[in-house]
């Protein structure tokens, strides 16, 4: 298979009622680890079938059917209501696992089309999802896609009483320079080792990040104290749960990092078990190496463009969400944005008023630059005026180019939106736009109130760095 190919998954949603049924159908599409335009990992070329199906917080799956790739998933009528996270797993030939993706999790709504990006990744391989600083709330996790499950594939020393004595789902964030970790164990035995000795003699979680390792004891103690904060843990009904958060040493998007994970079950006087995500079978029970870890992907948002219908996101602002959507063609690309504001201000120059600047980076963070310019910004006042320029800084974007393409700003009671149609041909590529290209996207919102302009963006960044941009992939559905 291609290493441009991806699937869609088409569920179909019965949609109960007092009436006549309503149907919907839930989209899944899938992408897989990249940098720059292109794809860097091809789990697609492993996979001869895939499973979907729905996660729950203790990675129970209720599966709803299988397919093979390059066809539409119909697993037939599935009732309203039930709720979990999309858990896609790529099986080879003999129906071992070799790839997976899971989705945010979601609630089957009655007549509700929605379409969802799926990271779908390599079993070696993980994804920390991006957050805002907003959303590091009382309960950052909430909604979140999982990263990760262990159970008893993962086993590596001693022995369990099946799922209910030792699986975990495991969520994985970044903001800033902090990675969130939120374990979720199921374990029908909370023993956390007494206190005063090795935590390992009991329920404990470690995590392997780069070149630091810490443990948690189940009771939330840590060893090293030091190597981790923000730390939440206890029993809970069917097992125990664990949060922390651990520093990363530099962050940027789509990085890869060295991590691993092993979860410690002592029940009774059987011997500890030991379950470790990944593991040299020929090391079993040693202390893990860095070059046995898996890889943890620093993931930004995705906006998957297709062409046959618009693709949606969204991201807080200081006025409320501000809303993006988009297409895109052999001929444009098209985004339009919708910026909640309790105090339009139109009049003045790009400078002056309520505005938008748009950031497209086409080389996606990846240099070497070969087409003219790398950056494009559009910068679009709430009033419509226009400043629309390219450059290979994001902080000096100053070249003027021929635009033939349309920019309109409308108006509301306590909003404004900024719609763009850029022409290709205005950045004069050295090749076409393809379907699976990734491209950097950059929205930055400026309000100007009383007092003087305030900016949020969609990077959650206050400086113009591409290694955060999100980004927006050429998509179909074929």
């Amino acid at each position: 298979m291609g290493k441009e190919f991806v699937t869609l998954f088409l569920l179909s949603v019965l949609l109960g009622g007092c009436g006549d049924d309503i149907q919907g159908n839930l989209r899944l599409l899938l992408a897989p680890i990249h940098a720059g335009r292109g794809q860097t990992q091809d789990p697609f070329v492993l996979v001869d079938r895939v499973e979907i199906g729905l996660v729950n917080e203790w990675a129970k799956f209720h599966p709803l059917g299988n397919a093979a790739l390059k066809s539409k998933l119909g697993p037939g009528l599935v009732g309203s209501g039930q709720r979990g996270a999309p858990y896609i797993i790529g099986l080879d030939r003999l129906d071992r696992p070799v790839a997976q993706g899971f989705g945010p999790y979601l609630s089957l709504v009655e007549g509700i089309d929605s379409t969802l990006t799926v990271f779908f990744y390599e079993l070696d391989t993980t994804l920390a999802t991006r957050i805002h600083a907003q959303e590091r709330g009382s309960d950052p996790f909430a909604g979140k896609p999982p990263a990760m499950f262990m159970d008893h594939r993962h086993l590596e020393v001693g022995s369990i009483g099946g799922q209910e004595d030792l699986s975990a789902l495991v969520t994985l964030l970044w903001q800033g320079n902090d990675l969130l970790i939120k374990v979720r164990v199921r374990d029908d035995r909370y023993t956390p080792a007494p206190v005063g000795g090795a935590l390992t003699d009991g329920d404990a979680v470690r995590v392997y990040l780069e070149d630091r390792v810490v443990t948690i004891a189940a009771d939330g103690r840590p060893d090293p104290p030091d190597g981790v904060s923000n730390i939440v843990a206890g029993e809970i009904t069917g097992g125990y749960l664990t949060s922390m958060v651990m520093p990363l040493s530099s962050v940027g998007k789509n990085r890869q990092i060295g991590f691993d994970m092993r979860i410690y079950d002592k029940d009774g006087e059987d011997p500890v078990a030991v379950a470790t995500w990944q593991f040299d079978g020929d090391s079993v029970g040693d202390e893990l190496r860095p070059e046995e870890f898996g890889t943890l992907v620093l993931g930004v948002p995705l906006l998957d463009l297709l062409q046959s219908r618009k693709a949606f996101t969204s991201f807080p602002c200081s006025d409320g969400i501000v809303k993006l959507n988009g297409t895109w063609s052999a001929e444009a690309l098209t985004l339009t944005v919708m910026v909640p504001d309790d105090e339009v201000r139109t009049a003045g120059t790009p400078e002056g008023a309520d505005r938008v600047e748009i950031y497209l980076d086409l080389v996606n963070d990846l240099p070497p630059v070969v087409d003219p310019a790398r950056f494009i910004r559009i910068t679009s006042t709430a009033g419509g005026n226009l400043a629309i320029t390219r450059g290979n800084d994001p902080t000096d974007v100053t070249q003027a180019f021929t635009f033939t393409g349309d920019v309109q700003a409308t108006t509301s009671a306590g909003s404004y939106s900024i719609s763009l149609s850029l022409p290709w041909k205005d950045l004069e590529l050295v090749s076409d736009p393809r379907r699976g290209w990734f491209l950097g996207l950059e929205i930055r919102v400026v309000d100007e109130d009383f007092g003087g302009a305030s900016i949020c963006s969609w990077s959650d960044s206050a400086d113009l760095d591409s290694s955060l941009f999100p980004e927006l992939r050429l998509f179909t559905v074929e």
